[in-house]
């Protein structure tokens, strides 16, 4: 019996200590990931993209006119538009829904990466309840089980 609490509290310090160093060291890990999910939060690129669709992008090594980006804008926040022109590895870029193309070109050092995937929030509220529904189901299950053994 002590054995096993002995065990358990070296799994749980572990798993503590993992969490600190992850915390600790969270921009260099981010950063490594090749792949990253971000939140819609204008309707800008409607109706390709709506506000809480969440997308995935990954830096990729070449962009094309037509690809939808998301790049930082003066390490004032992260935009996500398409590129309508390419001049010179800087980019010209616009929302679907906007009028008229961005002011300023994109540099290709602050693009984040290309959007690769869009899970719109319909499917996102679909999802999780049926995560939850399966998740209640192994609770009743669990449950049953439990009762039949006692």
């Amino acid at each position: 019996m002590c054995e096993k609490m002995i065990g358990k509290l070296l799994i749980i310090l572990i798993i503590i200590l993992s969490i600190i160093v992850i915390v600790l060291n969270k921009d260099k890990i981010i950063n490594k990931i090749p792949i990253k999910y971000l939140v819609i939060k204008s309707n800008s690129m409607s109706p390709t993209l709506y506000v809480d669709d969440i997308i995935i992008i990954k830096r990729v090594k070449q962009y094309r006119v037509g690809d939808i980006i998301t790049y930082n804008y003066k390490n004032e926040g992260l935009i996500t538009h398409r590129i309508i022109e390419e001049k010179n590895n800087e980019f010209i870029t616009k929302g679907d829904n906007n009028n008229s193309p961005d002011n300023e070109s994109i540099n290709i050092e602050s693009v984040e990466g290309k959007v690769i995937f869009i899970i719109n929030k319909e499917k996102v509220y679909i999802f999780l309840l049926i995560v939850s529904f399966f998740i209640a189901i192994g609770i009743i299950w669990k449950g049953l089980q439990n009762e039949k053994s006692n």
